[in-house]
């Protein structure tokens, strides 16, 4: 045996060309070793932590104002729009569904990042020589949506991934995915699967058809190139994608997913902004705003305004500017009316709230 070892080291004193190669290779490979863990620890420096669990449904959300009249009627909402919080165990299996066969087939088999998926589109994008295919899971979009920036770099997807598996060991499929339904965007401010079914279709999520479900599944992707209003032609495409991907996972059958594509959906018409209302509004915002540090940020403010006299008022005045205000060379108007306990009933700021002046009149 110690024959051999010095025939070892004899063979490469006798050429040290080899010996300082080897040298230098094993030298090189610690230093990238090295660098790589150094360069992978980097990559979650500063990564924020994962809200506690009671703070899930609330963090990352915009303040939003609903103003209510005197009879509890809606006058207008402003900011994002979210819906109504939206239990699984409520919706049809063919609701979460659409949405789980559209975004991440694998849903139930992976621990939060799917590393089948990040293989397969990993060999895609480098086959093609582009990107053609991601691989985010529901928890990944989720996570992105909560927590951290939009911005693509691989440090923000290295801790989409670390923080979607910490999620994943925190809260069971069912409850990441009710999270995600409930927090998702859909296009025109709306958030959240409540908000979108009211939105477009006027109706609860648990009554859902197929087709309906299989269109909004669509919207998460490219909310506003996909917005069924806007452009149904592109959603329809995007809807036989999501329906065969439910084929191919076994969600739904082929007749049902052929009934489903071929069906006409009806598109509720979309609430429109009455004018009438924008100058009250501002300054309702504007007291509301002045309160913000003692109030909690999601806001129903009740006005004790007669949406009936608003109109009235407005209508009249609208009318009276039309006869007279070229006969003397009047460019604006204003009125208030008051009950006889000093509260307005009704406020006029001018015709085209849109470009007129703010109204300078206080509530």
């Amino acid at each position: 045996m110690a024959g051999k070892k010095a025939a070892r080291f004899s063979f490469l004193s006798k050429r040290p060309i080899l010996k300082w190669s080897l040298i230098g290779i094993t030298a090189s490979g610690a230093i990238t070793l090295v660098a790589g863990l150094f360069y992978w620890q980097s990559l979650y420096e500063g990564m924020p932590d994962l809200p506690a669990t009671a703070e899930l449904w609330e963090t990352g959300r915009d303040p939003a104002i609903e103003f209510l009249d005197a009879n509890g009627d809606t006058i207008a909402i402003r900011g994002p729009r979210y819906g109504r919080a939206v239990k699984i165990d409520d919706l049809p299996p063919h609701v979460s569904r659409a949405f789980i066969a559209a975004e991440d087939k694998r849903f139930y088999e992976h621990d939060g990042a799917d590393t089948q998926a990040m293989i397969r589109a990993l060999w895609s994008n480098v086959t093609s020589g582009r990107t053609v295919s991601g691989a985010s899971t529901l928890t990944q979009q989720l996570v992105k949506n909560l927590v951290l920036s939009p911005e693509q770099t691989l440090k923000r997807k290295a801790q989409e991934i670390r923080l979607a598996r910490r999620l994943e060991e925190r809260l069971s499929k069912n409850e990441i995915l009710e999270l995600y339904l409930n927090r998702v965007y859909f296009g025109s401010g709306f958030y959240g699967l409540g908000a979108a079914s009211r939105f477009y279709f006027d109706k609860d999520p648990a009554d859902l058809t197929l087709a309906e479900a299989s269109l909004l599944a669509t919207l998460p992707q490219a909310p506003s190139r996909l917005a069924l209003n806007n452009n149904m032609d592109d959603a329809k495409e995007r809807q036989a994608y999501v329906l065969s991907e439910m084929v191919d996972a076994g969600f739904v059958t082929p007749e049902s997913a052929r009934i489903a594509i071929e069906s006409e959906v009806t598109l509720t018409d979309p609430p429109t902004a009455n004018p009438a209302f924008g100058y009250i509004l501002d300054e309702a915002t504007r007291r509301a705003n002045a309160m913000r540090p003692s109030l909690p940020d999601d806001l129903v403010i009740t006005l004790r305004l007669d949406q009936a006299q608003q109109q009235a008022v407005t209508d009249a005045i609208n009318a009276r500017k039309d006869e007279d205000a070229e006969a003397v060379n009047a460019g604006q108007a204003a009125a208030i009316l008051l009950a006889r306990d000093g509260r307005i009933l009704a406020l006029y700021g001018g015709r085209d709230y849109a470009t007129s002046l703010s109204s300078t009149l206080r509530l």
